[in-house]
């Protein structure tokens, strides 16, 4: 399966039409799921400029397409992560969220690389906006809690945590 996502990334660039952006996105998931984050990079890259440059404009975006590029902004960030290549991947994650505000597992992302970029204040706020987009409430709350336990105030990881262990009994 490797060689047919290889084959796929190497004739990438004879092609621009919005059909072959899908085979190129199933592509670089593979190579992702490999671990093969240059490649990775390398396909969501593609795709990115096959996207951007489809519609020759950038303003008229439908909601899909701003889905489509937010996920190959956060699937790139992934891959850049996966490197120790933090300033990339931060970079990428703010992208896909500027596409996409209601991408949680943008906002995670961005926030798990702030945090190893030792900015845990904006790595709560993005923990923060996972509560407001998602059913990850619990999560969340133990993430801010977290970051919170970072910044010593102690307060509010109490605080966060409850709210975790508040949620966690709404589930069952």
């Amino acid at each position: 399966i490797e060689y047919y996502a290889d084959i796929i990334l190497s004739i990438s660039e004879y092609f621009d039409n919005i059909e072959f952006v899908f085979i190129l996105c199933l592509s670089s998931m593979i190579h992702l799921k490999l671990k093969k984050y240059s490649k990775t990079i390398e396909g969501t890259t593609r795709i990115l400029k096959l996207v951007l440059l489809i519609d020759g404009e950038e303003i008229s975006i439908s909601k899909i397409k701003q889905q489509m590029i937010s996920t190959a902004f956060g699937t790139r960030a992934l891959s850049y992560f996966m490197l120790n290549e933090y300033e990339e991947s931060k970079a990428d994650y703010s992208k896909a969220i500027s596409y996409d505000k209601e991408n949680a597992s943008a906002y995670f992302g961005h926030g798990y690389v702030s945090e190893k970029l030792q900015k845990n204040q904006s790595s709560n706020e993005n923990f923060q906006a996972i509560i407001s987009i998602s059913k990850m409430k619990k999560i969340s709350n133990s993430l801010i809690g977290m970051t919170y336990k970072k910044l010593n105030n102690y307060e509010e990881l109490l605080r966060s945590y409850s709210l975790a262990l508040r949620e966690n009994d709404q589930e069952i």
